[in-house]
């Protein structure tokens, strides 16, 4: 089950996230997919302890 934080850096196309953070455009899917990665990882770990993560729109 993919939480709110993954979806809504889903939803941010590669180009875009990597500007966001600073990294070379050239490599956007792969920063994107690590991200995406490190961000699964902190969710269940999340999860085990019984914390969620929410999204708001500001």
């Amino acid at each position: 089950m993919m939480g709110e934080l993954i979806n809504a850096i889903e939803d941010i196309a590669p180009f875009q996230l990597a500007r966001l953070r600073g990294k070379r455009v050239e490599l956007s899917s792969r920063d994107k997919k690590q991200l995406l990665t490190k961000v699964a990882e902190i969710e269940e770990i999340l999860n085990q302890v019984g914390k969620k993560i929410e999204v708001k729109n500001i």
